[in-house]
C-alpha cells in the first residue's frame, strides 16, 4: 500500500543493518564460534541469518553439525554473543549513511522515533556505546521507545517487537507508523503489526525477498527526500 508520508506520526528503525551496519560483526562472531569446532560454512549461509535472532540460527546450526551436539542453545549463543561484544567493542562502527539526516528531520518535524530489534538489550546497549563513541549520538536520547528481542515473547517476524515499540511510543499501530527494515523477517513483522514497512536494499538480501515491503530504497538519504517533498 502506498505510504502516507504527508500524515506520518512516527518512525521505527531496525538495528542490524539498518541503524548500523553489524551485520559483518555479527558474521565474524559465528565464523569464529564455529571455528571452535572446525566449522566451516560458506558464505550464503552466514547471509541466511540475517534478520533471525542468533538463538534462532544456532538452533538450525546444530540441526546440522552434529559436533555441537554436546552444547545447549543459550550455551552456544552466550559463547557467540562473547565474541560479537569483543569485536563490536573494538569496532570503528558509526551510524550508517543517511540516518543522522532522517534523526535531525524526524526530531525537527515531530515525528516519534522507536527502535525494534531481534537483538537482546546487551546488543543495543553496546550499540549504543559504540555509536556514542564513535559518532557522538547519544542514542538513549534519540528514541522514545526501544524494543529488544529478549523483552517480547516471539521475535521477529512476529509483530511483538513492534507492537511493543509502538506502546512504549504511545501509540496505536497503523499506517502511520512507519518501520524500517533490511531484512524479510522484519518486514513480515512490521506488516502483521499494521504499519507502513520500507525495504533497505542491501548485498545481503535478494531484492525479490522484500517485494512485501511498502516502498524499497537503496540509500536512507531516498526517505528523506521523500519527507522533504
Amino acid at each position: 500500500m502506498p505510504i502516507p508520508f504527508e500524515m506520518l506520526e512516527a518512525i521505527i528503525f531496525d538495528m542490524d543493518g539498518v541503524l548500523v551496519d553489524t551485520e559483518p560483526v555479527h558474521m565474524q562472531a559465528f565464523v569464529s564460534f564455529l571455528a571452535l569446532y572446525d566449522i566451516h560454512v560458506p558464505q550464503e549461509t552466514l547471509w541466511s541469518f540475517i534478520g533471525h535472532s542468533v538463538q534462532e540460527n544456532m538452533r538450525v546450526l546444530k540441526a546440522r553439525y552434529k559436533v555441537l551436539a554436546g552444547i545447549t542453545v543459550a550455551e552456544a549463543v552466550k559463547k557467540r554473543d562473547a565474541l560479537y561484544l569483543q569485536l563490536l567493542e573494538k569496532s570503528t562502527l558509526g551510524l550508517n549513511d543517511g540516518i543522522a539526516d532522517l534523526i535531525d528531520y524526524a526530531l525537527n518535524n515531530g515525528l516519534a522515533l522507536g527502535l525494534a530489534t531481534s537483538s537482546d538489550t546487551s546488543h543495543w546497549q553496546a550499540v549504543a556505546r559504540v555509536i556514542k563513541r564513535n559518532d557522538g549520538v547519544d542514542l538513549h536520547k534519540v528514541f522514545e521507545a526501544v524494543s529488544c528481542g529478549d523483552e517480547v515473547e516471539k521475535r521477529k517476524p512476529h509483530p511483538g517487537l513492534y507492537r511493543r515499540a509502538c506502546a512504549g511510543l504511545g501509540m496505536t499501530p497503523s499506517e502511520k507508523i512507519v518501520a524500517i527494515e533490511d531484512s524479510p523477517a522484519g518486514i513480515a513483522s512490521a506488516n502483521a503489526a499494521g504499519l507502513s514497512s520500507i525495504a533497505l536494499l542491501t548485498p545481503y538480501v535478494p531484492e525479490k525477498q522484500m517485494s512485501a515491503a511498502d516502498m524499497a530504497v537503496r540509500e536512507i538519504a531516498e526517505i528523506t527526500e521523500r519527507l522533504l517533498q
